[in-house]
C-alpha cells in the first residue's frame, strides 16, 4: 500500500473525533430525539456528549501536557485560536468514544439485537474508536497514553452518567425499546 495513500485514509478518520463532527452528529441526535418526544434522553445525550467536552478540556488544562512534534494551536471550525492545544487526554479519542457509547446505547434499547447483530454494532463502535486513536498517535498529535487516557476517562465517565440517570429515575430500559 502507498505510504501517501495510507497517509490519507488516516488524516481522514482522524476527522471523525473532530468537534465539528460531533457537534453536527449531536445536533442531529438531538433534532430525531425531540421529534420523538424523548426529552429525557435528549437532556442526558447533550450532558453526556459536552460534558465530555468540558471534561477534556478541564483535563487538558489540569494535565498541561505538552503534544510530541512541533507546537500546535487550537483549531475549531476551520479558525485558529491564539491557544496552546495540550496533548492528554486525546480530545478526538475522546469526543467518538463517548459518541459511540451513545450510540451504541441507543441502539442496543431500540432494537432487541441478535447476538451476530449485537457483535457487529460493537464490532463497528471498536473499529471507530480504534482507528481515531491510532490516528492521533500516527499523525504525532498525541502519545499513545494520551489516546488510551481518553478511552478509558470516557467509559468511566459514560457510566458515571449512566448511574446519574439511574438516580434521577430517567429510566433506562435494558432488553426493551425506549421507542
Amino acid at each position: 500500500m502507498n505510504i501517501n495513500y495510507w497517509d490519507s485514509i488516516i488524516t481522514n478518520a482522524t476527522v471523525l473525533g473532530d468537534v465539528e463532527i460531533t457537534i453536527l452528529f449531536s445536533l442531529l441526535l438531538s433534532i430525531w430525539l425531540l421529534l420523538k418526544r424523548k426529552r429525557k434522553e435528549f437532556i442526558w445525550m447533550n450532558l453526556v456528549i459536552y460534558g465530555g467536552i468540558v471534561l477534556n478540556l478541564a483535563l487538558k488544562l489540569v494535565f498541561n501536557r505538552e503534544r510530541p512534534g512541533e507546537e500546535r494551536m487550537l483549531e475549531v471550525f476551520g479558525y485558529t485560536f491564539e491557544v496552546a492545544s495540550y496533548s492528554f487526554p486525546s480530545g478526538h479519542t475522546m469526543r467518538i468514544t463517548l459518541l459511540v457509547l451513545f450510540i451504541g446505547y441507543l441502539l442496543l434499547n431500540l432494537f432487541a439485537l441478535t447476538f451476530q447483530k449485537l457483535f457487529f454494532v460493537i464490532s463497528i463502535g471498536v473499529f471507530l474508536v480504534f482507528i481515531v486513536a491510532y490516528s492521533r498517535v500516527y499523525l504525532d498529535y498525541h502519545y499513545i497514553s494520551d489516546s488510551i487516557a481518553a478511552i478509558i476517562i470516557s467509559v468511566i465517565f459514560f457510566s458515571g452518567m449512566l448511574l446519574i440517570r439511574m438516580k434521577m429515575m430517567l429510566p433506562v430500559y435494558p432488553g426493551r425499546s425506549i421507542y
